[in-house]
């Protein structure tokens, strides 16, 4: 058991985009991909990925000013808001933690194998969050065996969800043959998601507005280029933040170049994967059947280079700070809910196929529903925490535990424990 510890401890420590070019060199090996190909496709995988996580990086970078203003406003609240980061310790809290992973790895490749799924699931970053939900299980309920049923019963909904929202995430996002491997945003931003445009559809001339990216261009002219809303909205949130001169003209061009070099970083990952899908369907039909389909679970990271993705994103700073004070019950400041924003935008914008009008209506009501979850579940929040050893100063919470597993846990404890 000390060997899998430290073997998957290895596995973790190293850099995201070098797990991602081993785990698709092995993807590619099980597909039997010629060693040369399958090299350059793992290697254009791990290079797409890190020109995505350096553009990332710059644009937090770029908006920080903007956020360590926002966090100044956020006085008088009695609840911390904690950022994945913080939390991902935990991940390996749990007593099964190590085995489940080589578990969930070969089970995944299984499903498909045997035709359960259609999903090969070997984001073991995206294991974590099965894990997280049965640690807080563990802890909950004090029993090993609800534990483990909640680490592996996510794990197969997580599985459910990528082969339900395939097509579309394959489709809105121009990138076959892949899924997401995000839980989190699968169940808590699927459904809400589902419910907002189901409405929207009710209502006549909004369900009828199809603002895409061409669209922005055809009515905006040169202010519906990329670069340019790119610019505007670097200015308008400058002076929301109250920056200077300077300071805004360095945000302005700094989304600018977000909104151009995000979608080339994501072409150059997209054609290792597709090299590595085309194998994947000579592979299907040979061992599967005619006709099989396969998908690869990726990270919600690669939902966040669209144009619509950054805009909404950039729209929900500034409105995540003002639903903190609007929203009747929330006592907690969302400062470490900032970190996942992106991806909020990434998600919204990616289910609402690209469609800048329901993504933000989307985005809005997904974060109320998150920050009304993260502050129904902080006394249990901050139980689990204090038990698994994370420092903490009165009263805490995470959006991270806002998914549906979390708050239906949360309230089967209240109502029964």
């Amino acid at each position: 058991m000390s060997l899998i510890n430290n073997v998957i401890s290895a596995i973790y420590s190293l850099d995201t985009a070098l797990m991602m070019t081993l785990i698709f060199f092995v993807v590619g090996l099980i597909f039997r991909m010629k060693i040369r190909d399958n090299l350059k496709a793992a290697l254009y995988v791990g290079i797409g990925y890190t020109g995505l996580q350096i553009v990332i990086n710059y644009m937090n970078q770029v908006l920080e000013p903007a956020i360590s203003y926002f966090a100044t406003l956020g006085t008088g609240f009695t609840t911390m808001d904690m950022p994945w980061t913080a939390l991902a310790g935990l991940q390996f809290a749990a007593p099964w933690t190590f085995i489940s992973i080589p578990i969930m790895c070969f089970a995944s490749v299984l499903f498909v194998r045997c035709k359960i799924f259609k999903t090969i699931h070997l984001d073991i970053w995206g294991y974590g969050q099965s894990l997280l939900a049965g640690g807080f299980a563990f802890v909950l309920f004090n029993s090993y065996i609800i534990g483990i049923l909640v680490t592996f019963g996510t794990f197969i909904l997580c599985l459910i969800l990528a082969d339900r929202n395939a097509q579309r995430w394959s489709t809105a996002l121009n990138m076959p043959n892949t899924t997401n491997s995000t839980l989190f945003w699968m169940s808590v931003g699927g459904s809400m998601c589902w419910l907002v445009n189901k409405i929207i559809d009710f209502i006549p001339k909004l369900r009828d507005l199809e603002w895409d990216p061409k669209w922005m261009q055809n009515k905006l002219g040169i202010l519906g280029e990329t670069s340019v809303m790119g610019a505007l909205l670097g200015i308008i949130l400058g002076l929301s933040a109250r920056l200077g001169f300077s300071q805004i003209l360095v945000m302005a061009i700094g989304l600018a170049s977000v909104m151009v070099l995000l979608p080339h970083t994501l072409k150059i990952f997209m054609e290792g994967i597709g090299m590595i899908t085309s194998a994947s369907s000579t592979w299907a039909m040979k061992f599967i059947g005619e006709g099989s389909e396969v998908y690869f679970a990726v990270d919600i990271a690669m939902a966040s280079g669209t144009p619509v993705a950054i805009t909404v994103a950039t729209i929900m700073y500034p409105l995540t700070i003002l639903l903190a004070y609007v929203i009747p019950g929330v006592h907690y400041f969302p400062i470490g809910t900032m970190s996942m924003i992106l991806y909020l935008g990434g998600w919204c914008a990616m289910y609402c196929k690209q469609n800048f009008f329901r993504a933000l209506v989307c985005a809005i009501c997904v974060m109320i529903f998150l920050m009304c979850g993260a502050q129904f579940v902080s006394e249990a929040a901050t139980y689990i925490c204090t038990y698994f050893g994370v420092e903490v100063a009165g009263q805490v919470t995470s959006v991270a535990f806002s998914d549906w597993i979390y708050i239906i846990m949360t309230s089967i404890h209240k109502l029964f424990c």
